[in-house]
């Protein structure tokens, strides 16, 4: 499951159309077309979220907005992209193995896997493996359920 060579070259291609498409708008307006009439450009007044009538979250100012994606888009490029896929990758290669045909609880799996510290677990192991579909819960109508497990998808892992 591991990157090849052309693995990497292909996600550093990726990156790189990722932030050009980021940097001049393209992204927004792609995710927000038909939503906004500004799709594509940075906005132009405040936005908020709230519960009711009260304010939960403010975003930064609109002034601030291209400026402060320029730099999201800087230190991304800095970033060093694959040797972080190349550890969640890792990460959900162990848990993969641990796992093995079994089903297993959240309790169960850091066990196996030598780990004490839950929110690393979830975060490092369980999310990315669910997110990328190599698992799967066996109640997922109940993901907070005490009787929770985890399993391989079949047709997805050899």
């Amino acid at each position: 499951m591991g990157l090849n060579g052309l693995g990497r070259r292909n996600l550093v291609e990726l990156q790189d159309l990722v932030f050009q498409l980021m940097y001049n708008g393209e992204a927004h307006k792609v995710s927000m077309n038909e939503l906004t009439k500004e799709a594509g450009t940075f906005r132009s007044v405040g936005v908020g979220v709230f519960a009711g009538k009260q304010l939960v979250h403010m975003a930064h100012p609109a002034n601030q907005v291209p400026q402060l994606i320029k730099e999201l888009v800087d230190w991304a490029k800095k970033a060093d992209i694959e040797q972080v896929i190349e550890q969640v990758t890792e990460q959900v290669e162990r848990l993969l193995e641990v796992i093995g045909d079994k089903e297993c609880s959240t309790k169960e799996l850091m066990e196996l896997l030598g780990l004490k510290h839950r929110p690393t677990f979830r975060d490092n192991y369980l999310l990315p493996a669910l997110e990328l579909g190599y698992i799967e819960m066996t109640i997922p109508d109940k993901p907070n359920s005490s009787k929770q497990k985890y399993k391989k998808v079949k047709d997805k892992v050899k």
